[in-house]
């Protein structure tokens, strides 16, 4: 019977009687903590000084772009120079490459067609 959709009566109040109480409760719950933390930060920042907070909160943020731009510039430029490496050698091997191809086309070819003739040839060369 404990989740039966008819109470008794005289035990206590309906949900619908308890729903506004909890909710002004809950408010006013609410309200007490938010007035206390902003009542702590008042005291925190009446304890130290804002201006010199604020400054060095600034100071290291600006500090912080600071070293992360140059981070991004060095490794920039690392890839950059790795980048000419590897067209440097690329270069390197393509040039060999062609002066290769240029010797073996250049170079003076055997006439084969002496092993074709003879076997064709009459057995002239062999009387010699």
């Amino acid at each position: 019977m404990a989740f039966s959709s008819r109470k008794p009566s005289g035990q206590g109040r309906s949900p619908r009687q308890l729903r506004p109480l909890l909710a002004t409760l809950l408010g006013l719950v609410w309200l007490v903590a938010g007035t206390a933390v902003l009542l702590g930060l008042e005291q925190v920042w009446r304890r130290s000084e804002p201006i010199l907070f604020l400054n060095r909160a600034l100071r290291n943020f600006t500090d912080g772009l600071t070293v992360l731009v140059t981070a991004v510039l060095q490794l920039s430029a690392a890839a950059l120079f790795a980048a000419l490496a590897l067209l440097g050698l690329v270069l390197l091997v393509g040039g060999v490459i062609r002066l290769l191809r240029l010797l073996i086309m250049l170079r003076p070819r055997r006439r084969r067609h002496r092993f074709s003739e003879s076997l064709v040839d009459d057995g002239s060369r062999r009387r010699r």
